[in-house]
């Protein structure tokens, strides 16, 4: 329960993290004061302005692309990003499973966002506003350079609390996956019954298993004994989840044990 209540606590923090962090992403892109002069005139990634307020497009250089080709890149690998944190929001709220693989593929797209917005940074600071500064006396940073600066600090943040995030999820799907071993490697006593291709067992835990669904295992095949219970998705295996899933159309079903993770009994 600890560890679920803090792998949830970390990721929701990382979530808030990317959320502020793609609306000022996309603010520092789309604002008009990367760089300040004296005389209150500014200039963006895409316009620049006087002091008056009269706007015109900024003569664009190569830098000046590339700098706007990576935040573009920037805003678009985070919202994928969001998008990918939202689909694990949908899974903890209605299937109550963490996935870990999304916590994964978000922590490398914020990540990616980080180096993107890191780069632009650079470039911009070195190509564009420190050649500027050389001419131009009383040069700053605007508002919309700094803005990106936070936007990637919390990128940042965001990649690391999704990576202990997956690495909780990790280590609580070790836990439960050593205690289903626990449980499903006891010492079974089964009897098979041919002539009606049922497989019944018979265990010193009847009072806890015997009303149980079944699984007989051997070194080729696992069958299966619904003990007449209605079609449906049982789990084995450990931590239930899509890939540890069957889906039972009828009372008895022969598998391979090669289509399992392995060989192993587990009392649905």
């Amino acid at each position: 329960m600890v560890f679920v209540k803090i792998t949830h606590a970390l990721f929701g923090v990382g979530s808030g993290c990317l959320l502020v962090g793609v609306i000022l992403n996309i603010l520092s892109a789309a604002s008009r004061e990367w760089t300040s002069f004296s005389d209150g005139s500014t200039s963006g990634l895409w316009t620049e302005c006087t002091a008056a307020g009269a706007c015109v497009p900024v003569n664009s250089t190569d830098w000046l692309v590339v700098v706007r080709a990576m935040m573009i890149l920037s805003i678009i690998v985070s919202g994928t990003a969001v998008f990918a944190v939202a689909i694990h929001v949908v899974y903890v709220c209605r299937k109550k499973v963490n996935r870990i693989w999304v916590t994964i593929v978000g922590t490398f797209l914020t990540f990616f966002a980080v180096v993107l917005n890191v780069i632009g940074i650079l470039f911009y600071h070195i190509k564009i506003w420190s050649e500027a500064a050389q001419l131009i006396a009383n040069l700053r940073h605007g508002y919309s350079f700094w803005l990106c600066v936070a936007a990637t600090v919390l990128f940042f943040l965001t990649a690391f609390f999704l990576f202990i995030t997956s690495i909780l999820i990790f280590l609580s799907r070790k836990k439960e996956h050593k205690r289903d071993n626990i449980l499903t490697t006891a010492n079974y006593n089964w009897k098979a019954d041919n002539s009606d291709n049922d497989m019944y067992m018979r265990s010193n835990m009847n009072d806890y298993l015997g009303k149980k669904d079944s699984y007989f295992v051997n070194n080729d095949y696992i069958y299966y004994n619904s003990m007449n219970t209605p079609p449906g998705v049982y789990r084995y295996g450990g931590t239930p989840s899509r890939s540890h899933e069957r889906r039972y159309n009828s009372d008895f079903r022969i598998s391979p044990v090669s289509s399992f993770r392995q060989p192993i009994l587990y009392i649905a």
